[in-house]
């Protein structure tokens, strides 16, 4: 055993949207509330490599989700197709690892936990190149892809039994290597189940006899928000309307402006670190159906309306979240209303979806996944 204490790298990145970067913060709070003085890092995977791909991949990526969402599904769905897919592979694996292997010979990790699967091409075939470290995944969508998946991988760690049997099935990879422990989120959303909705919604100045819809477009704030605002607020002037428009300022002043002229438009909000207390506050959630911020919701009971999802993983995800019976999709802004204002008030069927989401939901998911990234750290030691 080596006389040092474990070393832990996460690696993330922020090109997709900030869920990846959100499940590796919240694997550093679950490691550090087992082993308070654990050596863990997060590091962004694109500029090790290379900031001109980081800069170029951003702008690509948020290009076709927008613009031309059906491409991106084509693109995500190639994974049916073995060669395509294999060649990619193959492409990632070679650039990336030229450029990683001089930081594995800088940081010596123990255990490496990819929170995207970018690099993982790298890491594994390094790992059959002298480098010794246990390689992990944490997989932030309620399905997985098969860029996730390389024989050098050591453990996985997933959102659901679903995926589990899909990767044990359909990729062959051995039961014991995955650990459902749900998709990584920080324990401050376990907390907020410990006081009522009563307790936040007077904590942030709301009516807490009416009822609150969250609207959220995750940390880009992109896709219909403004939409879904409009559809939300013309089905019931009893509700209070929460905005979170993410880094996306534009559409937070366009917002704002329009607080006077919307009186159930309660509160809109930019980037928010703690976005626990917002839904701590919320009887429904209107969202594109992210992984994590599904995940937060299922751990705190809070039914979801999913909006448009795109083609991908947003697609994927929402026929997950179909099956938990604790959310309904809407693909209009007339279906949005009809289904908010209808949920509203059948408290019993509310519920129901709420009781639903806490079945599937993980609360202490990030502790759970911290145990098996903990133990595979001490055997990256010997």
């Amino acid at each position: 055993m080596k006389d040092k204490p474990m070393k832990i790298i996460i690696l993330s990145e922020d090109v997709a949207g900030h869920g990846h970067r959100k499940a590796a913060e919240a694997l550093v709070d679950g490691i550090r509330t087992i082993q308070i003085n654990s050596e863990v890092s997060i590091y962004n995977i694109f500029p090790l490599v290379s900031r001109t791909l980081e800069i170029c991949t951003s702008i690509v990526y948020r290009q076709i989700v927008s613009k031309i969402p059906s491409v991106w599904g084509w693109i995500y769905e190639r994974e049916k197709s073995e060669s395509i897919s294999k060649a990619f592979k193959k492409l990632l694996t070679y650039s990336v690892a030229v450029k990683l292997a001089l930081f594995l010979h800088e940081q010596k990790p123990d255990v490496i936990v990819c929170t995207h699967a970018f690099s993982l091409g790298a890491l594994a075939h390094l790992k059959g190149k002298g480098f010794s470290f246990q390689l992990g995944v944490a997989i932030t969508d309620m399905d997985v892809h098969s860029f996730w998946i390389y024989d050098a991988i050591d453990f996985y760690i997933v959102g659901n039994e679903q995926m589990k049997d899909k990767i044990v099935k359909f990729y062959g990879v051995k039961e014991s290597r995955i650990h459902v422990t749900g998709i990584p989120i920080h324990g401050r959303f376990g907390n907020v189940l410990e006081r009522g909705k009563t307790y936040w919604k007077e904590r942030l100045g709301l009516n807490p006899q009416k009822p609150v819809v969250l609207i959220t477009g995750g940390g880009w704030g992109h896709g219909p928000m403004i939409e879904m605002v409009d559809a939300v607020r013309r089905g019931d002037p009893e509700l209070q309307i929460v905005v979170v428009t993410g880094n996306n300022t534009t559409l937070k002043e366009h917002l704002e402006r329009r607080m006077g002229h919307w009186p159930n438009l309660s509160r809109v909000y930019g980037y928010v670190k703690q976005m626990e207390v917002l839904m701590g506050v919320s009887d429904l959630l209107v969202t594109k159906p992210g992984g994590l911020t599904a995940s937060e919701a299922l751990a705190l009971g809070i039914p979801l309306v999913c909006y448009k999802p795109i083609p991908g993983q947003e697609e994927r995800n929402m026929r997950f979240l179909l099956k938990t019976e604790g959310a309904v999709c809407a693909y209009d802004p007339k279906e949005l209303r009809e289904i908010v204002f209808s949920l509203l008030r059948q408290p019993d069927e509310l519920t129901q979806m709420r009781e639903n989401c806490f079945r599937f939901g993980k609360p202490r998911s990030s502790v759970e996944a911290a145990k098996v990234i903990l133990d595979h750290a001490k055997r990256g030691q010997t």
